[in-house]
C-alpha cells in the first residue's frame, strides 16, 4: 500500500499543482475580464463622444443647407421678378418696333415728296428762268426798236 499511497500523494501534489494553476487561471480571466471592462466603457465614451460630434457636424449642415436654400429662394425669386420685367420690356419694344416702322415709312415719304418737290423746283427754276430770258429778249427788242 505505501505505493498506492506514495502515488496518491503524488496525485495530490499534482492536484494542488492544479488547483494553483487554476486559481492563477482565475485571477488572469478575472484581471482580463476587469481591463476588458475599462476597455469597452473606453469604447463607450469615445462612441457618445463621437455621436455627439457627428451630431453636432449634422446640425452645423443642417443650418448650413437651411441658409444655403433660403439664399436660393432670394436668387430664384430676384429672377423670377427680372423675368417679368424682361417680359415687360419685351412688350414695350414690340410697340416701339411697330412705331418705329411707321416713323421710317412716314421719313420715306417725305423724303420722296422733298425730292419730288425739289425737282418741280428745279423744273420751275428753269421755266422762270425761260420765261425771264425771254422777257429780256422781249424788252431788249422793244428798245432796239425805239
Amino acid at each position: 500500500m505505501s505505493r498506492f499511497d506514495e502515488i496518491d500523494s503524488r496525485f495530490d501534489d499534482i492536484d494542488s499543482r492544479f488547483d494553483k494553476v487554476d486559481s492563477r487561471f482565475d485571477e488572469l480571466e478575472k484581471n482580463t475580464d476587469d481591463r476588458f471592462d475599462k476597455v469597452d466603457s473606453r469604447f463607450d465614451e469615445l462612441e457618445k463622444n463621437t455621436d455627439d460630434r457627428f451630431d453636432k457636424v449634422d446640425s452645423r449642415f443642417d443650418e448650413l443647407e437651411k441658409n444655403t436654400d433660403d439664399r436660393f429662394d432670394k436668387v430664384d425669386k430676384v429672377l423670377e421678378e427680372q423675368s417679368i420685367e424682361l417680359y415687360n420690356v419685351k412688350n414695350i419694344l414690340k410697340k416701339h418696333s411697330s412705331q418705329f416702322d411707321e416713323i421710317n415709312y412716314t421719313t420715306k415719304m417725305i423724303h420722296n415728296q422733298t425730292v419730288r418737290l425739289s425737282l418741280e423746283q428745279a423744273n420751275l427754276n428753269m421755266k422762270i428762268d425761260k420765261i425771264t430770258k425771254s422777257d429780256d429778249q422781249k424788252e431788249s427788242k422793244n428798245i432796239n426798236s425805239i
